[in-house]
């Protein structure tokens, strides 16, 4: 149900359109390194989920028609709360929640720090 799902890898977008995502778009965990540029996603539960020490650096994005626009949380204590988002010239368009964030992640969107002060935010959105 995830348009790309990623795993203890390292990897580069250019120019990709996700669309019409059974739950998120983006999933980006167990030390993951994303960088994108020219991202778009529509229609999806989440827009981009990172976790479990995972790195998200992108710019040019869109986000459109989803419930959470950019998540980021904990779900393997193994991996420690180190997870970082870097967005740059990002758009949210019909989003209910922009950002579900927990604490110890470190969010940037369009150069303003987002707050992370949720907890066990696994356990509210999927349990």
């Amino acid at each position: 149900n995830d348009a790309l799902d990623l795993s203890g890898s390292f990897v580069t977008v250019n120019t990709s359109t996700i669309e019409l995502v059974g739950d998120k778009g983006v999933s980006v965990g167990e030390g993951s390194t994303l960088y994108f540029h020219n991202l778009n996603i529509s229609s999806a539960n989440f827009g981009i989920v990172a976790k479990d020490n995972s790195q998200v650096n992108g710019d040019i994005l869109s986000i459109k028609h989803t419930k959470y626009g950019i998540a980021a949380y904990q779900k393997k204590e193994e991996y420690g709360y180190q997870t970082q988002i870097v967005l740059n010239d990002a758009t949210f368009q019909h989003i209910q929640f922009k950002t579900f964030l927990e604490k110890g992640s470190r969010v940037t969107i369009n150069g303003r720090k987002e707050v992370a002060n949720q907890e066990n935010v696994y356990e509210a959105l999927f349990n």
